[in-house]
């Protein structure tokens, strides 16, 4: 089964703000490059195995059905939705950041 991956607006917004942050302020464009292609990558990944990532190491994530996919020093967070056939990106954020709060 192939599962539909939903973009929120929240997750391709910090996405764009990474990218450009990667490519502008760090003066890296190829840096920025690899990372939205390693994005892409995890995204189709997600289309035929949802479940490949952890799920959330904060117990109150967890509980919700969040899961965590890594992207170089980033995280992808999302939920599955077996019965629709759906995985949601909700949020993209640098890994190191304290992501409870964000949700």
């Amino acid at each position: 089964m192939e599962y539909r991956v939903d973009i929120t607006d929240s997750a391709h917004n910090e996405l764009s703000d990474i990218v450009e942050y990667i490519a502008e302020t760090l003066c890296a464009p190829t840096a920025a490059a690899h990372f939205a292609e390693a994005v892409e990558k995890c995204y189709d990944n997600l289309k035929t195995q949802p479940f490949m990532y952890n799920v959330s190491d904060m117990p109150e994530l967890a509980a919700k059905g969040y899961r965590r996919a890594p992207v170089k020093n980033y995280l992808i967070l999302y939920r599955v939705d077996e019965l629709a056939g759906l995985v949601r990106i909700h949020r993209i954020f640098y890994g190191a950041r304290n992501y409870i709060d964000l949700i």
